[in-house]
């Protein structure tokens, strides 16, 4: 009966709808007049058949063009018809107010329209609190139904009747989550519960890498002196070697000490050459031995913390002092 009253008057509504300008605003093109005429039209004929999604849609398209209490009934109506008590409230309460602030008489029936729809289904929005623990924990934010829900509303959120879902997270708390079935008109309290979690443990520390570090000094002049002893060393046995090849040359040309007199001086020469040999061959090797001692001795110095000290090293005919590592 509430829809056939209504589409009575929907002639005269659509035939003013459009048409009156409100002060300072920007009257709409004659093109989107006549097509905000034809889309309310088609809406009205789609919530006729029941099909509310459509007619909804159209009507909001309407809405842009033009707002008018008419166009904010049907919306409401629409919702109303889908099961969205709280937004069809909404609508049916900006009717009224739209249609009072113009004063025209044909919104007069609108606005008693709408103010009946209101006094209705008021009675059937569920009223909801939503108690957080005390005091509420930093950071916690509430959801119904995927829908953040400020501060100011926790004490009094309407709802529409029917099955909701409600979370609640906040840092360093166990996420809340439950699901409850509001029946009309009801008042109902939630109580969210954020268990503190407990601390999280601090994962371990990424192991040491070692860096590349510089050789150590002990180890660089071991490796030197090293070098330096053995090629002493190979200097040393070639002396010696050609010192022997001298001797046996001189064997050979002088047998049982008698040399000819015609290779006296190269004998001679050769022999004094020989006698020289012998010392300076003997020293290189032991020097060499001592170097290739005392390299390996800081060599291994490199690779430890401890200290060094002076320690006796014996060779050949006598001793040297080198570095030797502290136990």
């Amino acid at each position: 009966m509430r829809f056939f009253r209504l589409t009575m008057t929907t002639g005269l509504v659509i035939a003013c709808m459009l048409c009156g300008v409100p002060a300072l605003a920007q009257a709409p093109a004659p093109a989107d007049l006549a097509a905000g005429r034809k889309l309310f039209v088609e809406a009205l004929a789609d919530e006729e058949h029941g099909r509310f999604a459509d007619a909804l849609a159209k009507y909001k398209r309407v809405l842009v063009i033009r707002d008018t209490p008419n166009v904010r009934y049907r919306i409401g109506s629409s919702l109303e018809r889908m099961g969205k008590i709280v937004q069809a409230l909404e609508s049916f309460g900006a009717a009224v107010r739209v249609g009072t602030a113009s004063g025209s008489a044909a919104d007069a029936e609108v606005v008693r329209a709408a103010q009946e729809r209101i006094d209705t289904l008021s009675a059937k929005v569920v009223h909801v609190t939503l108690r957080l623990p005390t005091p509420p924990p930093s950071g916690a934010e509430v959801r119904v139904d995927g829908e953040a829900v400020p501060p100011t509303k926790l004490v009094d959120l309407p709802l529409d009747p029917g099955s909701h879902a409600v979370s609640a997270t906040a840092p360093g708390a166990a996420p809340f989550r439950t699901s409850v079935d509001l029946t009309e008109g009801a008042r109902v309290e939630i109580p969210i519960v954020l268990p503190a979690t407990a601390d999280p443990i601090p994962p371990p520390p990424p192991p040491a890498t070692s860096s590349p570090t510089a050789p150590h000094p002990y180890r660089t002049a071991g490796i030197v002196t090293a070098a330096a002893g053995g090629a002493l060393l190979v200097g040393g046995v070639i002396v010696l070697a050609l010192r022997s090849g001298t001797i046996g040359d001189l064997e050979s040309a002088c047998p049982n000490g008698a040399c000819p007199a015609s290779r006296r001086d190269e004998l001679q020469s050769a022999h004094d050459r020989a006698q020289a040999a012998g010392p300076l061959g003997v020293a290189l090797v032991a020097t060499g031995v001592a170097a290739v001692a005392t390299g390996f001795v800081l060599v291994l110095l490199g690779g430890s913390e401890k200290s060094a000290r002076l320690v006796p090293v014996p060779i050949a005919n006598g001793g040297l002092l080198t570095f030797g590592r502290e136990l």
